[in-house]
């Protein structure tokens, strides 16, 4: 069953299987399994104040909101990725997440207003079916910025991260964006200390007494970083079990070795090994794995090595799995640095940026000086070239979200694109979450966290990232954790070649796939995508970034179909169950 967690302005029906937070109006539901430690309620006469995910909040804090009420600052002054709901008997309140983190959304029926943390769901609940346009601008490439407040589904709305939804009971709304990036004002030693302080908050409120805690240790920066902070706050008694994915015909070397440097000797540390072999390559059973999630997760190409994992993580009993996701996006150059070089007039240091990030990527620097130029003065939310896959109808659908220029970035371009990524990644993160939660297992993603976020934003560009030096913000940080051959890591591990071994074992199929519902739709054209599937079938130079996103949309699409609608509404009697923290 979906977890999600949501409410109405009136008094209508609940959800089928929904427990009520409390039985006072407005209603707040939770659906599905939630871990009680990441439900906290108080109440203060009329006024309850209920936060829902991990949460750094102590039972005195959240007294004290509940007689003094909520302020804007509450979205952002705890560690955690978490939703704060104010409920009166005339209003409800939400303040959702800077990270994007715990999406939320709103759906309206008549003058009932249903707002939730799934957009699947409340599509279910209201018959929404999926957008095109939505569609249309995640298979063009646009920035997240066109998508405005759209959601996979025709009718559902996303609420902005890092803002307020005020909604009464007659159904009229409010939405006041409260939460905005610092100025990047700190160098390198002090942004470093804030991250790692930041971090090191984001990973202790995940832990908890009698739970097992687990984490991705892939021996890269990011994962290990976050496992050596949980062993940091655990004990041998109960240690963080880190896992390693590798070839079960490589039992040595690459991530393999630096991942026992970082855990051997360390007694609040259990490494934990985790195979794989050919039945767990990208594109193995992605429509028989996947689970009906938001929107197509990140992890569906490789869903049979992630299932892979989840068998595992079962087995050890995992309550908490930690994983580095969103840690190349926060902590990597970003070729907006060097457009934001070029909008100051730092041309010097846009030529030494560019000289750079040519050599990392092997390619001329004039494309990437132009591909800088390009973003610095972009009027339209466009960021690359259309596939030559996107069907006419996309197209058009595409061109109507372009016709419209952007609007005016309140910072520098660097601060607003690294922004709009993570939390781009922290909503797709979410549709990995509920893929994981379908399996019995509780992912986090730490690095997505608002104060993390904050502390990494603090911290001037050309302190926080360079083409000159990996990941610096990062290792400076953790200098003191990090075993030193691990810190000095300068690259990570390569999946590509499974990749292309993954197109060719699975060539037939996923042609079909190409000849699917996007090409009923027009979305597609499967001629060009056939030819791109051929071509990296039989080892020719391909971009899996324009091949696979399609691919994971079209499984994504199979699975809505496939599956049994994620919601439905009680019947007048079926009876609900309440929860009390």
């Amino acid at each position: 069953m979906l977890s999600w967690f949501g409410g109405r302005n009136d008094n209508g029906p609940a959800p089928v299987g929904a427990r009520h937070i409390h039985p006072d109006s407005p209603p707040l539901w939770i659906c599905g399994d939630w871990p009680e430690h990441e439900i906290a309620t108080a109440l203060a006469g009329p006024r309850r104040i209920t936060i829902i995910g991990p949460c750094s909040a102590s039972a005195a804090e959240l007294e004290q909101l509940a007689h003094t009420g909520t302020t804007d600052a509450v979205s952002s002054a705890f560690a955690g990725a978490y939703t704060v709901i104010e409920s009166t008997p005339v209003a409800t309140v939400v303040y959702t997440d800077p990270g994007h983190g715990c999406p939320i959304y709103l759906a309206r029926t008549g003058n009932t207003v249903l707002w939730g943390s799934s957009a699947l769901a409340l599509a279910a609940l209201t018959g929404a079916s999926v957008d095109e346009r939505w569609l249309a601008a995640i298979l063009a490439g646009l920035r997240p910025a066109s998508l405005g407040d759209r959601s996979p589904f025709a009718g559902i709305t996303a609420v902005s991260p890092g803002a307020r939804l005020h909604l009464d009971r007659h159904g009229r709304t409010q939405l006041r964006t409260i939460w905005q990036a610092p100025t990047a004002s700190l160098d390198l030693h002090d942004g470093a200390q804030a991250l790692q302080a930041a971090l090191r908050q984001a990973v202790q409120v995940r832990l908890h007494p009698g739970q097992i805690t687990t984490a991705d240790c892939s021996g890269g920066l990011d994962s290990t970083s976050l496992t050596m902070l949980a062993a940091d706050m655990l004990d041998a008694d109960s240690p963080v079990r880190a896992i390693t994915i590798h070839p079960e015909t490589v039992p040595r070397g690459g991530d393999l070795d630096y991942a026992r440097t970082a855990t051997t000797g360390n007694s609040s540390i259990r490494h934990v090994l985790c195979p794989l072999n050919d039945n767990h390559l990208p594109c193995t059973a992605m429509t028989e794995l996947l689970a009906a999630t938001d929107e197509p997760a990140p992890g569906t190409i490789a869903i049979a090595r992630g299932v892979a994992e989840f068998d595992l993580l079962r087995e050890l009993g995992s309550g908490c799995h930690l994983t580095g996701d969103g840690g190349d996006t926060l902590f990597s150059w970003h070729p907006a640095y060097l457009a934001e070089h070029i909008r100051s007039g730092r041309l010097t240091a846009a030529w030494r940026e560019g000289i750079g990030w040519a050599r990392l990527r092997r390619t001329p620097v004039w494309p990437v000086l132009h591909s800088g130029l390009r973003t610095a003065f972009a009027r339209t939310p466009a960021c690359r070239e259309l596939p030559s896959w996107l069907g006419a109808h996309a197209q058009v659908l595409a061109d109507e979200q372009t016709s419209h220029p952007l609007q005016h970035e309140s910072g520098p371009i660097g601060q607003t694109m690294l922004l709009e990524a993570m939390r781009l990644t922290g909503r797709t993160a979410h549709a990995d979450r509920q893929l994981a939660a379908d399996y019995g297992i509780r992912v986090h993603n730490p690095f997505t966290d608002g104060q993390v976020l904050h502390a990494v934003l603090s911290t001037r560009t050309t302190e926080r990232a360079t083409p000159y030096r990996y990941k610096p913000l990062l290792t400076t940080a953790m200098t003191s954790l990090l075993p030193p051959q691990v810190a000095a890591r300068q690259t990570k591990g390569d999946f590509t070649a499974d990749h292309y071994q993954g197109l060719h074992t699975y060539h037939q199929a996923l042609r079909q796939l190409a000849c699917g519902e996007l090409a009923e739709r027009g979305l597609i054209e499967p001629g060009p995508l056939i030819e791109l599937i051929d071509r990296g079938a039989a080892g020719m130079p391909v971009l899996f970034s324009d091949l696979e996103p399609v691919l994971a949309i079209e499984a994504w699409l199979r699975t809505l179909t496939a599956n049994a609608p994620a919601a439905a509404w009680q019947q007048p009697t079926d009876h609900h169950q309440e929860c009390r923290s």
